[in-house]
């Protein structure tokens, strides 16, 4: 959806660092888009 200009960026929210860190090598093995933003559990926003 990046690629064809539906979305700015894609992000994860509650990932834990090993989800994190397997999401982004998966994402550079397939050469998909990489997440843009984390959103953590306890978000002020």
């Amino acid at each position: 959806m990046v690629k064809q200009g539906k979305v700015r960026a894609v992000g994860c929210s509650n990932y834990s660092a090993d989800q994190l860190q397997t999401a982004l090598a998966v994402s550079e093995s397939y050469d998909l888009v990489r997440f843009e933003s984390l959103q953590l559990h306890y978000n002020m926003i």
